[in-house]
């Protein structure tokens, strides 16, 4: 799933789903290649949960970097509660640069 804005499609309580944030543009502009480390905040309000998704090997198993993106498994949360998931980013190159972006997930029944 790409973010194209920072709102992302419905989550059903019993999904297990992954959301990313691609981080291509912001890290090309400023000549970065690479994101040396990616912390996802607990949800707000509290109630999205990380779940073990499908990363690659060696990668820990809720959420991962995968070349300049970052990706984050979650589960549980309320029909009709709109979740926010940030994620704080640093870069690998020379001169460390911190970024941080929110996505808001709906939580709905299906």
């Amino acid at each position: 799933m790409t973010c194209v804005s920072n709102i992302l499609e419905p989550k059903d309580p019993s999904d297990v789903k992954d959301y990313l944030i691609d981080w291509t543009d912001v890290l090309t502009a400023e000549g970065e290649t690479a994101i040396a480390s990616s912390v996802w905040s607990p949800s707000n309000p509290a109630g999205l949960l990380p779940a073990d998704g499908s990363p690659p090997s060696g990668s820990p198993a809720m959420s991962y970097i995968d070349g300049l993106r970052t990706v984050l498994w979650v589960t549980g949360g309320t029909a009709g509660v709109i979740y926010e998931l940030t994620n704080t980013i640093v870069t690998a190159g020379a001169i460390p640069r911190t970024h941080q972006r929110t996505i808001v997930v709906p939580c709905q029944q299906r």
